[in-house]
């Protein structure tokens, strides 16, 4: 499946915001506290850790991946800086409050949602008998 020109630039738009809502978390600290909560929750309360252990592993998962996510932005930034062109992630970082970041996000994401609509309306459009 083929982006439109304007599903593109919103998609790499959203991963620049992404890059800055990923830059103000603190995974490591995340990570240490869910392990250690994940370790310790079989002595804490057994019931309620049989209950949360596979989500939390999940979610242990997941910000492992922004945290590798988080490493990649952050290399990009520095080749970047290193051909000098101005790290704009590390800009916004310092400025932007997380929902300010996550404004311009939801915008981003509800122009890729009405561009893809449109092309499945006009592909249920031609693909229906005349």
């Amino acid at each position: 499946m083929r982006m439109s020109e304007m599903e593109y630039k919103a998609t790499q738009q959203a991963l620049g915001v992404l890059a800055v809502v990923v830059e103000k978390l603190d995974l490591p600290a995340f990570l240490e506290t869910a392990r250690r909560a994940d370790e310790i929750g079989p002595f804490v309360d057994p019931t309620l850790w049989m209950k949360g252990t596979e989500p939390l592993k999940g979610v242990i998962a997941l910000a492992e991946s922004l945290n590798a996510f988080r490493a990649t932005g952050r290399k990009l930034a520095d080749k970047a800086r290193q051909n000098g062109v101005a790290d704009m992630t590390g800009v916004l970082a310092e400025q932007m409050t997380p929902m300010a970041v996550v404004t311009p996000l939801i915008s981003l994401l509800c122009v890729v949602d009405a561009e893809r609509a449109v092309r499945e309306l006009q592909s249920d459009d031609a693909a229906a008998p005349s």
